[in-house]
């Protein structure tokens, strides 16, 4: 009997017993200075980040279960986290390189702090004095998949919200998990 008759194979390759453990990875909270820290796991591109609950709220998921948003309590900062597949011919220096440049087209006033790419990795910070931004983007050349954070807040707050985003970015992972049928 494969996998796939046997009902523990979800659409993505991934079993659904681990699934099942990322979920409830989602309920451990993580303890960072004074805030706790919660979850968000997706299953579709196994991938998980802590963000606080009690700044951000998560947004429901993206309806093709890509990632989701999360709104800062007070509505002046957003934080979204996604995963999408490789568009053909795209690498992560290609996808660093359109995010400088719509950076600069966006708003001329943008100026980018901080930018590194290495490995498999991308670090954007910037700001262009009313807010502040930071973009991570990790590419999962296996799959093929981009895994990217976004963040956006008052620049006025930036020392209230720079660690707090600066975590949520560390907290950005990976999962590995073991696959049926692939």
């Amino acid at each position: 009997m494969t996998a796939r008759q046997n009902g523990r194979r979800d659409m993505r390759g991934k079993s659904l017993p681990m699934a099942f453990f990322l979920l409830s990875l989602s309920v451990v909270p993580a303890i960072s200075g004074k805030l706790v820290y919660e979850w968000y796991v997706n299953v579709r591109f196994a991938y998980s980040i802590a963000y606080p609950g009690e700044i951000f709220m998560p947004q429901e998921e993206a309806a093709n279960g890509g990632g989701r948003k999360f709104l800062s309590r007070d509505g002046k900062a957003v934080a979204s986290v996604y995963g999408y597949d490789a568009p053909e011919n795209h690498t992560l220096t290609t996808v660093y390189n359109e995010t400088l440049s719509r950076i600069k087209k966006e708003d001329p006033g943008w100026k980018v702090t901080h930018k590194s790419l290495k490995d498999n990795i991308f670090v954007v910070r910037g700001t262009n004095d009313v807010m502040s931004f930071r973009k991570k983007v990790v590419y999962k050349p296996a799959e093929r998949q981009f895994v990217s954070f976004e963040a956006i807040y008052p620049a006025s707050k930036s020392a209230y919200y720079d660690p707090v985003v600066s975590t949520m970015a560390d907290t950005l992972k990976m999962l590995q998990g073991p696959k049926i049928g692939r």
